[in-house]
């Protein structure tokens, strides 16, 4: 295994081959930013013609293909978030944030960082107002 570290570009999930799984086994660590705008509806409107379900499979299926192949030969595998926060997706993306953290954690791939940054970055953009309605979503418990 190579001492080499391996980022990639930001990708919706499209380009993601055996091929790429069998590259990444050399790598010491393998950084994956996953290009998603909204969750579920929302995306489907902002990334027409992506269906839900298939952002959804499509990325699980991913997390368990790299468990699987690369797991075993002491790569490293994270991946992070990419999300452009717009008008469309901007109070919603919360969703997003919630399902990332629980899908990251479920297959141990550590985008709980990338997703805490996404939430500064976009209560940093946002009127006062708006981030206290922000705020008090991201401290609500069940």
């Amino acid at each position: 295994v190579s001492q080499s570290r391996y980022h990639s570009n930001v990708t919706n999930l499209t380009g993601i081959t055996d091929e790429l799984l069998s590259l990444w086994k050399n790598f010491k660590s393998v950084h994956v930013a996953v290009s998603i705008d909204g969750y579920e509806k929302v995306n489907e409107y902002i990334r027409y013609p992506f269906k839900w379900a298939k952002v959804d499979s499509t990325l699980r299926s991913l997390f368990e293909r790299v468990q699987n192949s690369i797991g075993a030969t002491g790569t490293e595998f994270t991946a992070g978030l990419s999300c452009t926060v717009s008008l469309y997706n901007a109070i919603q993306c919360f969703d997003l944030f919630e399902y990332w953290f629980d899908l990251s954690t479920q297959y141990s791939v550590g985008g709980g960082q990338t997703l805490a940054l996404k939430q500064r970055l976009i209560l940093l953009r946002t009127p006062v107002s708006k981030q206290r309605t922000a705020c008090d979503m991201l401290t609500e418990t069940d």
